[in-house]
């Protein structure tokens, strides 16, 4: 008798568990669909590009790392979501005098031609670098917070 109540025990828990693993699945976030995807970058992420156009970081979340990234590129392909659609990025600029500066941006998520991303991104020019330490999502960037500054 005690060994038919713990199979029992043991399939209610099962399927209490089965239950809400579906409640979770069903609730987490929408996937990417193809045709969202610009430049390997997949609709709800933010992406680092390296001088060559190469993706070098997808992220669906905040990102950071304990080295630099050289990013020519940075591109927020996320979607509206109030509160949580916009990318603080912070890193460091290298000028062409090898002065080092941070620098640091907001980046609006894509509503407008994605295409040619006109918004979000920050372009890399000659022999200037830029160095990627951390993205984080957010709310809406500041007046005071452009795509791109260099904190002299």
């Amino acid at each position: 008798m005690e060994r038919h109540v713990s199979t029992r025990r043991i399939t209610r828990a099962l399927a209490i568990t089965g239950s809400v693993t579906a409640a979770l699945v069903l609730s987490g976030p929408a996937q990417a669909s193809p045709s969202a995807t610009v430049d390997n970058c997949y609709s709800g992420q933010v992406c680092i590009y390296d001088r060559d156009g190469t993706v070098v970081v997808r992220s669906y979340g905040d990102w950071s790392s304990s080295q630099y990234v050289a990013a020519r590129v940075i591109f927020n392909n996320g979607q509206r979501y109030p509160g949580a659609d916009h990318v603080r990025w912070s890193g460091t600029f290298w000028g062409s005098g090898g002065e080092k500066y941070p620098a640091s941006g907001c980046l609006h998520y894509q509503s407008t031609n994605s295409q040619t991303k006109e918004k979000g991104t920050f372009h890399n020019n000659g022999s200037h670098l830029l160095g990627i330490k951390s993205m984080k999502w957010g709310k809406e960037c500041g007046a005071n917070e452009p795509t791109f500054k260099i904190h002299y």
